[in-house]
């Protein structure tokens, strides 16, 4: 409750459910400090208030612009896992008695492997941890098998049926496996 003085020099009380601040809080009676502070408190809260209202809302749009550039970036990383399924064996059968094509088979084995550390890299909301989990054990067998196959193409060892013996190409279809639940996390 607020002093204010009428035109007549009377105190009037007016309650909070005044429809006009002003009048609440504008003119107070003199030594009245208590409802002086509560009115500046009031005035602060107020503020305050509606400060925080549209932070709280920022955040949210920013989780939501988060979460789905998560998704996007996960889908986009299982497309390229089916591209490597469709380039990784034809590259191979040329790498068997063309020396460039082994080069070019291994740099993009490379390619494969630096595409999993950056993705590893990609920050993960809360909701898709158990996925990004499951994809990233894929990642880490990925990674070891890639890791092997360039140690037998440095070796001079390669052969088209090493890659088709190799765990290679049942784990990026594992990985292409999970395609459906990361597009349903971004519906």
């Amino acid at each position: 409750m607020c002093g204010t003085e009428t035109s007549s020099g009377h105190a009037e009380y007016v309650t909070q459910t005044d429809a006009n601040p002003r009048r609440r809080c504008a003119a107070r009676r003199k030594g009245s400090r208590n409802e002086e502070s509560a009115c500046t408190m009031k005035k602060i809260i107020l503020a305050l208030t509606l400060f925080a209202v549209p932070l709280a809302g920022c955040s949210a749009v920013e989780e939501v612009n988060r979460s789905v550039g998560y998704t996007s970036d996960a889908v986009a990383y299982i497309n390229d896992a089916s591209q490597w399924a469709q380039d990784i064996p034809q590259l191979a059968q040329n790498a068997v008695n063309d020396p460039q094509a082994q080069e070019k088979l291994s740099q993009e084995l490379d390619q494969v492997q630096q595409s999993i550390a950056d993705f590893g890299k990609t920050e993960v909301p809360g909701f898709a941890q158990g996925l990004h989990e499951q994809l990233t054990g894929y990642n880490a067998s990925l990674n070891t098998q890639v890791d092997e196959l360039q140690k037998r193409i440095e070796a001079g060892e390669f052969t088209p049926e090493l890659l088709q013996n190799s765990e290679v190409m049942q784990t990026i279809q594992n990985i292409q496996g999970l395609m459906d639940q990361f597009q349903q996390l971004g519906q």
